[in-house]
């Protein structure tokens, strides 16, 4: 919800979980670039939805942001309900070195026709640190223009530096701030 409402929510009772920022970035200037990643979607049969899952979840590890964790089953199922039949087209692993770097699952935006959107992209914590992250959405970026995609919007956690460094690494602007409230019961 946009903050202009906060004081109105906090007065009706719901607490400020947290804000999230939102970047876009139009992608008809996006080139390919050379890379050591490899990356296969899902559909390509080299790694079995239970390790999809639990690299997922490896990738979520330490990271900063702050909405509540979902058990991986109800993720798995929201990937498939969302992106539909094929959604495992839209569900990529990166490796270097045969070691696996993360995850991204790019798509184009439900209700759009070039609208790009991460449902989620990550870096495992071993591999962090190492400009891979960068790297891994640059080159989530080029799959979703090769999906005709002509703009792509993320979005993450105010307190998560690490990936809005990587949005703005990535030539993505800041389009909005918005709060996430929770009423308690």
């Amino acid at each position: 919800m946009d903050e202009a409402f906060e004081s109105w929510l906090l007065a009706r009772g719901f607490s400020k979980i947290s804000s999230i920022v939102e970047y876009t970035k139009q992608l008809e200037d996006e080139i390919e670039q050379e890379s050591d990643l490899l990356f296969y979607s899902l559909a390509e049969g080299l790694m079995k939805d239970t390790e999809f899952a639990e690299a997922y979840e490896l990738c979520l590890t330490g990271t900063a942001n702050k909405n509540i964790p979902q058990p991986i089953e109800q993720v798995m199922a929201s990937i498939a309900s969302e992106l539909g039949d094929e959604w495992r087209r839209n569900c990529y692993s990166f490796f270097v070195d045969n070691k696996l770097v993360g995850i991204s699952i790019p798509h184009i935006e439900m209700g759009t026709q070039s609208e790009g959107r991460m449902f989620y992209f990550g870096v495992v914590p071993d591999m962090r640190g190492q400009g891979l992250g960068t790297k891994l959405h640059k080159l989530t970026l080029e799959i979703m223009k090769k999906m005709q995609a002509n703009y792509y919007v993320g979005s993450t956690d105010e307190s998560n530096k690490h990936t809005i460094s990587i949005f703005t690494k990535n030539g993505c602007t800041l389009r909005v701030k918005k709060g996430i409230y929770r009423i308690e019961k």
